[in-house]
């Protein structure tokens, strides 16, 4: 029986030993999991946010950059709409509260802060999300910023009736990017840094 009992305790240890981390990288937890996914988020840690979702999740962007569905299916897709999103160009800072969990299902709401959003007034920029959570890793997520927030970005991106012809302040600055940020209404947050280096 002790040398039962010994064997059990060393395969455990073995078992443990093999996977260094592994319970505090993968947090079982559906509204840890949604969490962590933040921390990768503000770290910048591209692999991290990816490891975090399944092989199989969907992603639903629900203010897709124009010419995209909104819609990353699989890792390979996900990871290209994460790419953007982690960019420290970016300086992409998100903070989320109100965990809401029934089952595996969380919702929250988000402020998510963008550089480029600054001088435009509209920063942080505030949504909300909603995820299905299965064996510590995300299948379905989803994200929209609210229509108050697109509200006041459209307000802020649309130029005055007429701008002067010739010169002037307004024919660069503000004026610039604002007319550039004009086509970010309806393009998704993990977006909007390169179309506004595109535009410029």
């Amino acid at each position: 029986m002790k040398r039962l009992t010994g064997f059990l305790a060393l395969l455990c240890f073995a078992l443990i030993a093999a996977t260094p981390g592994q319970a505090a990288a993968q947090p079982q937890d559906p509204a840890a999991v949604v969490q962590a996914l933040d921390v990768a988020f503000n770290a910048h840690d591209l692999e991290a946010a990816l490891a975090l979702f399944a092989d199989d999740a969907v992603v639903k962007d629900g203010d897709p950059a124009p010419g995209s569905t909104g819609n990353f299916v699989g890792k390979d897709q996900i990871r290209e709409w994460l790419k953007v999103l982690v960019d420290p160009a970016l300086s992409f800072q998100i903070e989320s509260r109100g965990h809401q969990t029934a089952g595996e299902i969380v919702t929250w709401t988000w402020k998510a802060s963008i550089a480029d959003f600054k001088p435009l007034g509209v920063d942080p920029e505030d949504g909300s999300s909603a995820a299905l959570v299965q064996g510590g890793k995300i299948r379905f997520y989803s994200v929209a910023s609210s229509a108050e927030w697109r509200n006041k970005l459209f307000a802020a991106t649309t130029p005055p009736a007429s701008l002067p012809k010739t010169g002037g302040a307004a024919d660069g600055g503000i004026w610039a990017l604002a007319l550039g940020a004009a086509t970010l209404l309806g393009a998704g947050a993990a977006l909007r840094r390169r179309q506004l280096r595109q535009g410029a």
